[in-house]
């Protein structure tokens, strides 16, 4: 799963500075919602495994944040430093990730501002951002279908960019505990939703381009619940050698989820 893990991030990085050795792999979109399976996976395997019990919820959300935020924060802080470099170097002519807010922030609102540089700091949102624009007459923020018609497209104002997937993973977190367990046929009805939603969205209102294609978490979801599934298969498989028969009836497969 780690080889999987690092072959999929490298695919993410070439699909942002383009081909490693002339190899671009399966894409950027196909490699994020890969990632959401295996997360899917992951977190079904620890909530059924380990986080369970009283106060399981705390620990598990504890435990999940201080596995992103200290990355985050040091990547997000390195880009400041680097910034700050720049700004020095540059006599103040450039000033890096803030040169973005040097020029716009007069036409913002406070509020505007305030959720900006609170999605930067704690993550939360920064996938949403991705369904944003602010108007420029107002200073507001508002709903936008693409973000790459607007003028100033929103994601620029994010120290690290590339985080707004950690937004989508927060998200699951946040409701994993309480969906992860239920029995089959809820999960299949969640994925069922999560599917016509998807094809409603593509087929009714022609929204299948980024970022309705692969950042839309109520339609991503359906990614993390493969996951689920891929547990419950790989739980059967552990604690069962072969297959069973239904006995009676002229037999067939022992359901495994």
């Amino acid at each position: 799963m780690g080889l999987l893990r690092c072959i999929l991030a490298i695919t993410v990085v070439a699909a942002h500075s383009g081909p490693i050795f002339g190899y671009r792999f399966v894409g950027g979109v196909v490699a994020v919602q890969s990632f959401y399976i295996i997360s899917g996976f992951y977190m079904s395997l620890i909530l059924n495994e380990k986080y369970t019990g009283k106060g399981a919820y705390k620990l598990f959300i504890t435990n999940r944040l201080l596995r992103l935020y200290p990355i985050y924060w040091a990547v997000a802080g390195l880009t400041v430093i680097l910034s700050l470099v720049t700004a020095i170097d540059s006599g103040g002519g450039d000033f890096g990730c803030f040169e973005i807010y040097r020029i716009h922030s007069k036409e913002m609102k406070l509020s505007t501002i305030i959720f900006l540089i609170f999605s930067n700091i704690f993550i939360y949102f920064q996938d949403i951002i991705m369904f944003l624009r602010v108007d420029w007459s107002t200073g507001l923020l508002e709903f936008t279908k693409y973000y790459g018609d607007t003028k100033q497209p929103l994601y620029q104002f994010l120290i690290v960019p590339q985080a707004w997937t950690l937004g989508v993973e927060l998200m699951f977190y946040a409701i994993a505990p309480f969906i992860v367990r239920k029995n089959k046929k809820f999960i299949f009805t969640l994925i069922f939703f999560s599917i016509v939603l998807r094809s409603v969205l593509m087929f009714g209102f022609g929204l299948k381009d980024d970022p309705w294609n692969y950042r839309f978490f109520p339609t991503e979801i359906v990614f993390f619940l493969f996951g689920n599934i891929s547990y419950r298969i790989y739980n059967y498989l552990k604690n069962n050698t072969g297959y069973k028969f239904v006995a009676g009836g002229g037999g067939g497969l022992k359901k495994f989820i």
